[in-house]
């Protein structure tokens, strides 16, 4: 398989915006608490929500080239397992870092919270079903999701810390807000599958006259179109205030624009308008060449 470079690319600047994200404390007053928070919604935007974007892309991807080798020998089956035991051990090593995590800094609550590295892991599992489905489908269940976790997480974090149901419902489905929660961000993955499909599908068009009209009709065309209203509704919306939940764990009384407020509906839908403006930019450049690179610049990735 190809290695595709504008996925490489984003998959980069992702682990870049996660990395100054985690050191952004070194060089910022803690006082200067607006600061803070727009530049961690910032890079969360190509962080956290552009690796998770990415992942769902990537998976698609391996997933429709795996099941293009079929044969006598490497049949369905034998990619289940191999989709299934990737996801469980990232599923493993998510769990031991939360428990690293809960030992060093001693709250063992924290064995359970949703890190990256474990929601990636329930965004496989939880997507496999859906590969084999039309992408109409995955993007209304990813619709379903945004807007049931922007009421749930309301109605849930009346009951955080409590030892009842919707307490202990909390706990699993949102430990910690200041995270990646499995309800908030699984969109993020499932649009990425969409993506993935429609590069694959590009990337079957052997003659090139045909790949650029498909690329250009079905995939630049629409992901800027929806990107650029999604990018303006999320600058523009304004959150009702049943929707306001402060997510990230931040001071509330801070007033800077709802879409960088990470977590919010604004800042999903401006997230996402973004991830899919960028990406349909960049594979249009490499596919069309309008950059022609003679090298592969292996040293840099």
């Amino acid at each position: 398989m190809k290695r595709i470079k504008c996925i490489d690319i984003l998959r980069g600047l992702a682990i870049i915006c996660m990395f100054l994200y985690h050191i952004q404390i070194w060089w910022i007053n803690k006082n200067d608490i607006s600061i803070i928070n727009a530049l961690y919604s910032t890079y969360a935007i190509l962080g956290t929500t552009g690796f998770l974007f990415i992942s769902g892309v990537s998976t698609m991807l391996s997933y429709k080239f795996r099941m293009q080798k079929i044969d006598k020998e490497y049949t369905k089956r034998v990619i289940k397992r191999e989709y299934f035991f990737r996801a469980l051990f990232i599923l493993i090593i998510a769990l031991l870092y939360n428990i690293f995590i809960a030992f060093t800094f001693g709250i063992i609550t924290d064995i359970w919270k949703w890190f990256i590295l474990l929601t990636i892991a329930f965004s496989l599992l939880l997507a496999w079903p859906l590969l084999k489905t039309s992408k109409l489908l995955r993007v209304y269940v990813a619709g379903i999701f945004f807007c049931v976790d922007q009421f749930l997480v309301v109605f849930l974090a009346n009951f955080q810390g409590q030892l009842n149901l919707f307490g202990i419902l909390f706990y699993i489905l949102y430990n910690s807000l200041d995270q990646d929660p499995i309800m908030s961000f699984f969109s993020f993955f499932l649009i990425g599958t969409v993506i993935g499909d429609l590069i694959f599908e590009t990337q079957q068009k052997e003659e090139f006259s045909q790949r650029k009209y498909y690329l250009t009709r079905r995939f630049l065309i629409p992901c800027l179109i929806i990107g650029g209203i999604m990018i303006f509704c999320g600058i523009s919306l304004q959150i009702p205030e049943i929707l306001k939940v402060e997510k990230a764990g931040f001071d509330a009384t801070v007033d800077f624009p709802n879409f960088l407020s990470r977590g919010t509906l604004s800042w999903m839908i401006f997230a996402i308008g973004i991830e899919l403006v960028l990406i349909s930019v960049l594979y249009s450049i490499e596919v069309l060449e309008i950059f022609k690179i003679k090298r592969s610049y292996k040293s840099l990735y």
